[in-house]
């Protein structure tokens, strides 16, 4: 009879992904050096020798204590061992002392030996995760203010209007715009305009800390905030502090007519979601209560519930 265990050695040893072969019943006949040194490393959360245990067992009794990873590991497994997929990739992260990790499994028969054996491959991705969440996050950032932009400002709210609706939640929508900007940038040149909303994005960010909220730029010189499971009455507070936060900066705007220095005005609306109500109806009030707040003059709040 073919003995596996040299052929297993000279072939897969050299390899640096974390290797372990198994039979049609997941019994696991061989893992590498590197398999084995990652069992070692893992705290004892993880045997420091597999060979002759159940691979697939062990994703089954994960699977069964509610890991849905475990689940799509086992019946993907069993695909590429029943000939239904040429190969699985599955990944996956995992947590060591604290820190988070990313792998990568890939599953394919091993043809070279018999019909019998599939090897299963687990690679290191974490450095490539860590790249690709940090293009994510950059992708949601305003470049000038470091706020949240537009985009992040859309798919933001749209879950957490969700959510409140869920829960039975009210949801509370600003949108600010700074007064007379243009005579800011044109008496004091687009560097000091560009300063001011950097300000101002600061301002918005300390009233902003919990998952529920979120501040952003809009575009130009307009911002909106969200505030989760807020009633009108504590966004309204949240909103005049806001304002006056604004005020106290005392950045110099003297052809304002309003003040010689940067004022903001804002629209506010407080809705429960509902299936009649989404969250573009919210923007488009809080937008128009904004607009009564420059028609009246500017550097005030003007609010309602959007029933």
């Amino acid at each position: 009879m073919f003995d596996t265990q040299p052929f297993f050695q000279c072939l897969l040893n050299s390899i640096s992904d974390s290797i372990a072969v198994i039979d049609r019943e997941g019994v696991i006949h061989y893992t590498n050096k590197s398999w084995d040194k990652f069992g070692s490393d893992s705290d004892n959360l993880l045997p420091r020798s597999w060979f002759g245990s159940n691979y697939l067992k062990a994703c089954d009794d994960a699977a069964r204590a509610g890991d849905q990873l475990a689940a799509r590991a086992s019946d993907g497994i069993r695909s590429v061992i029943g000939g239904l997929k040429e190969s699985f990739l599955l990944e996956y992260p995992c947590e060591f002392q604290n820190i988070r990790y990313w792998f990568q499994m890939q599953v394919n028969p091993l043809e070279c030996v018999s019909s019998g054996y599939t090897i299963i491959a687990h690679q290191d991705i974490t450095e490539r995760k860590r790249t690709e969440e940090q293009i994510l996050a950059l992708s949601k950032i305003d470049c000038l203010t470091g706020i949240s932009n537009r985009r992040h400002f859309d798919e933001f709210l749209r879950s957490e209007w969700k959510r409140c609706q869920r829960q039975n939640q009210p949801i509370s929508l600003a949108m600010l715009d700074i007064d007379h900007f243009k005579a800011l940038n044109d008496n004091y040149g687009h560097v000091s305009g560009d300063e001011c909303l950097k300000k101002i994005g600061a301002v918005l960010s300390r009233y902003t800390r919990r998952p529920s909220d979120l501040c952003a730029r809009f575009g130009g010189e307009e911002f909106s905030v969200v505030l989760g499971n807020t009633a009108l009455d504590e966004a309204e507070q949240i909103v005049e502090s806001l304002l006056s936060d604004i005020r106290s900066l005392k950045i110099p705007n003297v052809k304002s007519p309003i003040a010689p220095i940067v004022t903001v005005s804002a629209g506010l609306t407080t809705v429960w979601p509902t299936r009649d109500i989404d969250e573009t109806s919210g923007v488009e009030a809080a937008d128009i209560l904004l607009y009564a707040s420059k028609a009246k003059g500017g550097d005030q709040i003007s609010c309602r519930i959007l029933a």
